[in-house]
């Protein structure tokens, strides 16, 4: 299962086409997402997507729902650190210019071991960490 956590730092739809025809289970967990997003997502997906935004509100019932997703792409949020407190991975989409925690170049945070870094490039195009991204997603399901 891979799941894609998305926040007011979120990609368009369209960027993340990519790889969401991978994902067999789709859920949601940014915070207070729009019915007309979900919809447009659902649509785009062609299934149902799983809303469980609601648990932001109990960080215990987050941790207790992270913990059992095999594989997590997001942006960086408070679930990310509930990740990592866990000791589990994700794979952490950084957008230009980045967070200091994330630094300005590399594919690895000293603060997040483990957690793979996908940046946006200079001039704001994604392109290139989805592409990059696609690939490890498709290498991991192939084996």
């Amino acid at each position: 299962m891979v799941t894609i956590c998305c926040s007011n730092r979120s990609l368009q739809i369209n960027l993340v086409n990519v790889y969401l025809i991978l994902t067999q289970t789709f859920w949601l967990f940014n915070e207070q997402p729009k019915t007309k997003d979900i919809k447009q997502l659902e649509k785009h997906l062609g299934r149902k997507t799983f809303n469980y935004a609601y648990l932001n509100e109990d960080l215990e019932e987050m941790l207790s729902l992270l913990s059992l997703v095999n594989d997590y792409v997001c942006v960086s949020n408070t679930n990310l650190h509930l990740r990592a407190s866990l000791g589990l991975t994700a794979k952490v989409l950084v957008p230009h210019p980045p967070e200091w925690r994330w630094l300005n170049s590399g594919s690895q945070s000293p603060w997040f071991p483990g957690m793979q870094v996908y940046r946006q490039d200079l001039s704001g195009d994604w392109q290139h960490a989805l592409n990059s991204l696609n690939q490890v997603l498709l290498d991991e399901l192939s084996h």
